[in-house]
C-alpha cells in the first residue's frame, strides 16, 4: 500500500512541475518515470565560488567586500566547566541507563516507558509517576507522582515534597535539613541557620546566619533588617540606617543616618556629622578632619575653622575674623576690615584703603588721591595730576584746556 501511494505522489509532482516552470520561462529537463538518466549537454556555467559580474563597464568587479566571510565556531553552544558551574543548567543529563534500549507501551489513556533504571507511567488525567536514580545520591530512587492534577508527591535523597495545589505546599530536604511549608498566605521555612515566617500582607519575619534578621509589617509601614553589624529601620516616615553594632545608636554605630521625613535629618560617620531641620531652616555640619563646623538657623550663620570665625545675620550684618584680622559689613551703611597693618573702609560717600605695600587710596565723588610708588590727585572731572618719583615723570590734565 505504501509503495503505491509513493508512486502516485511522484506522478502528481512530475505532472505539475513542467507547468510551474513554464510559467517562469523555462522547462525542466525531466525524464519520464522509470527512464534511465540522460546525460547533461548544457554549457558549463561559472564555478560556484566565481564572483558576480555586471554588464556595465567595470562590471567584472565583485560586489562582495574583500576579506574572509565570518564563520561560526565548531561548537557554538558549548560551555566551559567554569561557566556551567556559575550559571547552572536545567538541561543536565539525567543518570538514566538506556544501554538495553527503552521499552514503550501505549494503551489508550495509559502510557508507559521503561529503561534499565528509569520508569515513567501515566494514566491520563488521573495519575502519573516517574522513577529514576536520585541526582544527589544515585543509589537511591527519585520518585515523583501526581494525582488528578492536584496532589503532587516526590521522594528522593534530597526531596520529601507534598503539594496539594494551590493551598498546601510542604517541601523538605532531608540532606540539608531544610523545610518550607506554605498554607495559603502563611509561609514557614526552617534551615539549620535560617528561618522565615510570613503571613502576607500582614507581616514577614526571619532570621539569618551570623545574627541577621528582618521584620516587615506592611500595615504599619514598618521594616527592620540587620546582619549583626549593620542594619536599616523604617517606621512610617522615620528611618535609621547604620553600620557598627546591632542597633541604631550613635554611641556604637560608626556610620549612622536617621531622620523623620520631612522634618528632621541627621547623619554621622568617622569624618563628618550633619543635621538638617527644614521647618527651622537649620543646617549643621561638623568636619573632624579640618576641625571646622557650620551652623545655620534661617538668616543666622555661624562657622568656624582653624583660621577664621564667621558670624552673619543675612542680609544685613556680615563679620569674619581671625588672628590679627577682622572684616565687618553693615549693609548698606559701611564695610570695615583690617589685616595686620592694612585696613579698608567703604561707605556710600567714600572709599579709603591703606596698604603697606601698595600705598594709600582715597576715593570720593568730587576728589580722589593715591599715595604710593606713584601719586595721583584728581578733582573729578576737570583736574588730574599724575607723578612717578621713581623716573621723575609728571603729568597734568586740565579739561578742556590743557
Amino acid at each position: 500500500m505504501r509503495p503505491l501511494l509513493l508512486t502516485l505522489l511522484q506522478s502528481i509532482v512530475l505532472l505539475c512541475l513542467p507547468n510551474l516552470l513554464w510559467a517562469q520561462g523555462q522547462l525542466p529537463d525531466v525524464a519520464p518515470l522509470g527512464a534511465a538518466p540522460q546525460p547533461q549537454n548544457q554549457q558549463a556555467g561559472p564555478p560556484p565560488d566565481a564572483p558576480e559580474t555586471h554588464a556595465a563597464a567595470g562590471g567584472a568587479e565583485t560586489t562582495l567586500p574583500q576579506g574572509n566571510e565570518p564563520t561560526l565556531p565548531s561548537s557554538p553552544t558549548e560551555m566551559s566547566d567554569k561557566v556551567k558551574e556559575m550559571i547552572g543548567s536545567d538541561g543536565a543529563k539525567l543518570p538514566i541507563d538506556s544501554t538495553f534500549g527503552v521499552e514503550r507501551n501505549f494503551y489508550g489513556l495509559y502510557y508507559q516507558e521503561q529503561a534499565l533504571n528509569y520508569e515513567y507511567r501515566v494514566a491520563f488525567p488521573l495519575w502519573g509517576e516517574r522513577k529514576m536514580p536520585s541526582l544527589r545520591d544515585p543509589t537511591q530512587v527519585d520518585r515523583a507522582s501526581i494525582y488528578g492534577g492536584l496532589y503532587y508527591n516526590r521522594r528522593a535523597a534530597n526531596h520529601a515534597d507534598d503539594i496539594f495545589f494551590p493551598v498546601f505546599w510542604n517541601l523538605r530536604n532531608p540532606l540539608d535539613k531544610a523545610r518550607t511549608t506554605i498554607v495559603g498566605p502563611f509561609v514557614n521555612r526552617r534551615t539549620p541557620v535560617e528561618s522565615d515566617d510570613w503571613l502576607l500582607p500582614f507581616y514577614a519575619v526571619g532570621t539569618r546566619e551570623n545574627q541577621g534578621s528582618y521584620q516587615l509589617i506592611p500595615p504599619l509601614l514598618t521594616y527592620r533588617q540587620t546582619d549583626g553589624s549593620s542594619g536599616f529601620n523604617l517606621i512610617g516616615p522615620a528611618y535609621c540606617s547604620w553600620e557598627g553594632g546591632r542597633v541604631c545608636d550613635t554611641r556604637s554605630a560608626h556610620n549612622i543616618s536617621w531622620g523623620l521625613v520631612p522634618l528632621y535629618f541627621f547623619s554621622q560617620n568617622e569624618k563628618h556629622q550633619q543635621e538638617i531641620i527644614p521647618p527651622l531652616l537649620h543646617y549643621y555640619r561638623y568636619d573632624s578632619r579640618r576641625l571646622s563646623w557650620t551652623n545655620i538657623y534661617g538668616p543666622y550663620f555661624r562657622a568656624h575653622n582653624e583660621k577664621r570665625e564667621s558670624l552673619h545675620l543675612m542680609p544685613i550684618y556680615w563679620s569674619i575674623w581671625g588672628k590679627n584680622e577682622r572684616h565687618t559689613t553693615v549693609a548698606p551703611l559701611f564695610h570695615y576690615g583690617y589685616q595686620g597693618d592694612d585696613n579698608l573702609l567703604i561707605t556710600p560717600l567714600f572709599y579709603n584703603r591703606i596698604n603697606a605695600k601698595k600705598g594709600n587710596t582715597f576715593v570720593s565723588l568730587p576728589y580722589a588721591r593715591h599715595r604710593g610708588a606713584r601719586e595721583l590727585d584728581m578733582i573729578t572731572p576737570l583736574y588730574w595730576d599724575f607723578r612717578d618719583p621713581r623716573i621723575g615723570q609728571k603729568g597734568k590734565l586740565i579739561l578742556p584746556f590743557l
